[in-house]
């Protein structure tokens, strides 16, 4: 168990401005990194939280981020429409951790690894290095390459639920196929609340995901 963060790379400035990050086939960086936060947050459990209605970078608020047992930023890379991967960005002063390892091996199914690579001139980590903060930042794959972008749509609810147990630790049961032609439903329960409002929010975050979801007392 732990608390985690997430963060969707880009977004909302102070001004309002909406800062979408890199681009490519058609996609902007900060609709995707938002996206994808979506669907990971169906798979969370209540100790995951997560931030894609504003840029922290844009905001320089990194700072207050305290109290989380783990902080991941989510980004799509780009360079030339040649370049390919995925990889996983932490401070040059660190090694990588477990978690670290987790995330890049995820990506590293659907993805060419291009490894965990050390950094220390990007501003939120180099904010978490000096606050203590558990940071990496995660390049899914190359936004202005079209068969990672092809990849990355194909196997997008795969790849969420991937870095959601590569982060928390723990593996997420989702509801199998239905059997064509059958008369037999398997029902699955994603989780237990005490209160309805709690309920009403995961079946939000199910339906946005693309999942049937009900509330059922008792």
């Amino acid at each position: 168990m732990g608390k985690h963060l997430v963060i969707a790379g880009h977004g909302k400035q102070p001004s309002g401005r909406i800062d979408y990050g890199a681009e490519g086939n058609g996609y902007k960086e900060n609709n995707l990194t938002k996206e994808l936060c979506i669907l990971m947050d169906a798979y969370a459990g209540e100790d995951m939280s997560f931030i894609t209605d504003h840029d922290v970078y844009g905001y320089r608020e990194m700072g207050i981020h305290t109290g989380w047992d783990s902080i991941t930023e989510i980004h799509f890379n780009a360079f030339n429409t040649a370049s390919y991967g995925c990889e996983v960005l932490i401070h040059a002063d660190f090694e990588p951790d477990a978690m670290d390892k987790k995330l890049l091996a995820v990506l590293d199914t659907y993805f060419v690894s291009r490894g965990i690579k050390k950094r220390n001139d990007l501003y939120n980590m180099n904010v978490s290095k000096e606050k203590g903060f558990n940071y990496r930042l995660v390049e899914v794959c190359f936004i202005d390459n079209l068969g990672d972008m092809s990849t990355y749509q194909l196997n997008k609810k795969a790849i969420a639920k991937g870095l959601v147990e590569a982060i928390t630790g723990n593996a997420v049961v989702v509801a199998p196929e239905p059997v064509p032609n059958s008369d037999v439903l398997y029902k699955v329960q994603v989780g237990a609340y005490k209160t309805k409002t709690n309920a009403d929010k995961m079946v939000t975050k199910l339906k946005t995901a693309g999942f049937e979801a009900v509330v059922v007392k008792g």
